[in-house]
Protein backbone atom coordinates (compact mmCIF):
# COMPACT_ATOMS: atom_id res chain seq x y z
CA UNK A 1 0.00 0.00 0.00
CA UNK A 2 1.36 3.42 -0.90
CA UNK A 3 0.50 6.97 0.06
CA UNK A 4 -1.53 8.99 -2.45
CA UNK A 5 -1.81 12.74 -1.84
CA UNK A 6 -5.08 14.23 -3.12
CA UNK A 7 -5.28 17.99 -3.62
CA UNK A 8 -8.86 18.72 -2.57
CA UNK A 9 -10.36 21.39 -4.82
CA UNK A 10 -13.88 20.40 -3.76
CA UNK A 11 -16.39 22.99 -4.87
CA UNK A 12 -14.00 25.86 -4.12
CA UNK A 13 -13.82 26.83 -7.80
CA UNK A 14 -17.11 28.69 -7.17
CA UNK A 15 -18.43 27.92 -10.65
CA UNK A 16 -15.34 29.41 -12.32
CA UNK A 17 -13.43 27.36 -14.88
CA UNK A 18 -10.50 29.79 -14.64
CA UNK A 19 -10.31 29.32 -10.87
CA UNK A 20 -10.56 25.54 -11.25
CA UNK A 21 -7.64 25.61 -13.69
CA UNK A 22 -5.71 27.72 -11.21
CA UNK A 23 -6.41 25.07 -8.55
CA UNK A 24 -5.09 22.44 -10.98
CA UNK A 25 -1.90 24.47 -11.28
CA UNK A 26 -1.49 24.78 -7.53
CA UNK A 27 -2.06 21.03 -7.12
CA UNK A 28 0.51 20.22 -9.80
CA UNK A 29 3.04 22.68 -8.34
CA UNK A 30 2.57 21.09 -4.91
CA UNK A 31 3.37 17.69 -6.48
CA UNK A 32 0.06 16.19 -5.37
CA UNK A 33 -0.73 12.79 -6.86
CA UNK A 34 -4.17 13.91 -8.06
CA UNK A 35 -6.61 16.80 -7.88
CA UNK A 36 -10.20 16.14 -6.80
CA UNK A 37 -13.34 18.17 -7.27
CA UNK A 38 -17.00 17.73 -6.34
CA UNK A 39 -19.37 17.32 -9.28
CA UNK A 40 -22.64 18.45 -7.77
CA UNK A 41 -25.99 18.79 -9.47
CA UNK A 42 -28.50 20.02 -6.86
CA UNK A 43 -31.32 17.89 -8.25
CA UNK A 44 -29.19 14.78 -7.78
CA UNK A 45 -27.81 15.66 -4.36
CA UNK A 46 -30.85 17.15 -2.65
CA UNK A 47 -33.56 14.61 -3.32
CA UNK A 48 -36.75 15.28 -1.36
CA UNK A 49 -37.46 12.61 1.23
CA UNK A 50 -33.98 11.02 1.12
CA UNK A 51 -32.18 13.21 3.64
CA UNK A 52 -33.00 15.26 6.73
CA UNK A 53 -31.57 18.75 6.33
CA UNK A 54 -31.44 19.77 9.99
CA UNK A 55 -31.00 23.48 10.56
CA UNK A 56 -30.17 24.30 6.93
CA UNK A 57 -32.57 26.27 4.74
CA UNK A 58 -32.52 23.90 1.77
CA UNK A 59 -33.69 26.64 -0.64
CA UNK A 60 -30.64 28.75 0.23
CA UNK A 61 -28.32 25.75 -0.03
CA UNK A 62 -29.87 24.85 -3.41
CA UNK A 63 -29.29 28.40 -4.70
CA UNK A 64 -25.65 28.32 -3.64
CA UNK A 65 -25.13 24.91 -5.22
CA UNK A 66 -26.80 25.98 -8.48
CA UNK A 67 -24.38 28.90 -8.78
CA UNK A 68 -21.47 26.45 -8.95
CA UNK A 69 -22.89 24.04 -11.54
CA UNK A 70 -20.66 23.62 -14.58
CA UNK A 71 -21.56 22.27 -18.00
CA UNK A 72 -20.13 18.98 -19.25
CA UNK A 73 -17.86 20.94 -21.61
CA UNK A 74 -16.54 23.02 -18.73
CA UNK A 75 -15.75 19.86 -16.74
CA UNK A 76 -13.99 18.43 -19.80
CA UNK A 77 -11.90 21.61 -20.06
CA UNK A 78 -10.90 21.39 -16.39
CA UNK A 79 -9.96 17.71 -16.73
CA UNK A 80 -7.99 18.43 -19.92
CA UNK A 81 -6.14 21.24 -18.16
CA UNK A 82 -5.22 18.88 -15.31
CA UNK A 83 -3.94 16.32 -17.83
CA UNK A 84 -1.85 18.98 -19.58
CA UNK A 85 -0.30 19.81 -16.21
CA UNK A 86 0.42 16.12 -15.58
CA UNK A 87 -1.93 15.72 -12.63
CA UNK A 88 -4.74 13.12 -12.67
CA UNK A 89 -8.26 14.54 -12.32
CA UNK A 90 -10.93 12.94 -10.12
CA UNK A 91 -14.18 13.98 -8.50
CA UNK A 92 -16.73 13.15 -5.86
CA UNK A 93 -19.94 12.03 -7.52
CA UNK A 94 -23.41 12.26 -6.03
CA UNK A 95 -25.74 11.03 -8.76
CA UNK A 96 -25.89 9.13 -12.05
CA UNK A 97 -25.43 12.26 -14.15
CA UNK A 98 -22.19 13.17 -12.38
CA UNK A 99 -21.04 9.55 -12.36
CA UNK A 100 -21.52 9.22 -16.12
CA UNK A 101 -19.71 12.48 -16.82
CA UNK A 102 -16.74 11.82 -14.55
CA UNK A 103 -16.33 8.25 -15.82
CA UNK A 104 -16.13 9.65 -19.36
CA UNK A 105 -13.07 11.64 -18.19
CA UNK A 106 -11.21 8.46 -17.13
CA UNK A 107 -10.40 9.31 -13.50
CA UNK A 108 -8.00 7.17 -11.46
CA UNK A 109 -10.71 6.79 -8.80
CA UNK A 110 -14.25 7.78 -7.90
CA UNK A 111 -14.88 9.52 -4.58
CA UNK A 112 -17.97 8.88 -2.47
CA UNK A 113 -18.87 11.51 0.12
CA UNK A 114 -19.84 10.61 3.67
CA UNK A 115 -23.47 11.51 2.96
CA UNK A 116 -23.69 8.59 0.52
CA UNK A 117 -22.06 5.87 2.64
CA UNK A 118 -25.52 4.51 3.51
CA UNK A 119 -26.85 4.93 -0.04
CA UNK A 120 -26.25 1.29 -0.95
CA UNK A 121 -28.09 1.58 -4.26
CA UNK A 122 -25.71 4.34 -5.35
CA UNK A 123 -22.65 2.49 -4.01
CA UNK A 124 -23.61 -0.49 -6.19
CA UNK A 125 -24.12 1.78 -9.21
CA UNK A 126 -20.69 3.34 -8.75
CA UNK A 127 -19.08 -0.06 -8.13
CA UNK A 128 -20.41 -1.31 -11.48
CA UNK A 129 -17.87 1.02 -13.15
CA UNK A 130 -15.04 -1.08 -11.71
CA UNK A 131 -12.85 1.87 -10.72
CA UNK A 132 -11.09 2.28 -7.41
CA UNK A 133 -13.48 3.87 -4.93
CA UNK A 134 -12.42 6.30 -2.21
CA UNK A 135 -15.21 6.36 0.38
CA UNK A 136 -15.55 8.83 3.25
CA UNK A 137 -17.03 7.60 6.52
CA UNK A 138 -18.01 10.75 8.41
CA UNK A 139 -21.24 10.67 10.43
CA UNK A 140 -21.29 6.86 10.24
CA UNK A 141 -21.26 4.05 12.76
CA UNK A 142 -18.98 1.04 12.52
CA UNK A 143 -22.05 -0.95 11.45
CA UNK A 144 -22.75 1.52 8.62
CA UNK A 145 -19.17 1.19 7.42
CA UNK A 146 -19.24 -2.62 7.62
CA UNK A 147 -22.47 -2.72 5.60
CA UNK A 148 -21.01 -0.43 2.91
CA UNK A 149 -17.78 -2.45 2.74
CA UNK A 150 -19.73 -5.72 2.42
CA UNK A 151 -21.93 -4.20 -0.29
CA UNK A 152 -18.90 -3.05 -2.27
CA UNK A 153 -17.06 -6.36 -1.78
CA UNK A 154 -20.07 -8.18 -3.24
CA UNK A 155 -19.65 -5.94 -6.31
CA UNK A 156 -15.92 -6.68 -6.60
CA UNK A 157 -14.67 -3.49 -4.95
CA UNK A 158 -12.30 -4.58 -2.18
CA UNK A 159 -8.61 -4.72 -1.34
CA UNK A 160 -6.66 -2.15 -3.38
CA UNK A 161 -9.89 -1.12 -5.16
CA UNK A 162 -11.39 0.29 -1.93
CA UNK A 163 -9.98 3.14 0.15
CA UNK A 164 -11.81 4.20 3.30
CA UNK A 165 -11.25 7.68 4.71
CA UNK A 166 -11.84 8.52 8.35
CA UNK A 167 -13.71 11.83 8.36
CA UNK A 168 -14.83 14.22 11.02
CA UNK A 169 -17.82 15.94 9.43
CA UNK A 170 -17.95 19.35 11.05
CA UNK A 171 -18.81 22.28 8.84
CA UNK A 172 -19.35 25.91 9.73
Amino acid sequence: MSVHIIAEAGSNYNGSVALAKELNGVAAAAKADSVKYQTIYPEGLYRPGEYAYGHYDIKEVWKIRESGVLSDEEWRAIAADAAERGIPFASSVFDTRGLDLICSLHPPFLKIASCDLNNLRFLREVAERGLTMVVSTGMSTLGDIEKAVATLAAEGIEGEKLVLLHCVSAYP
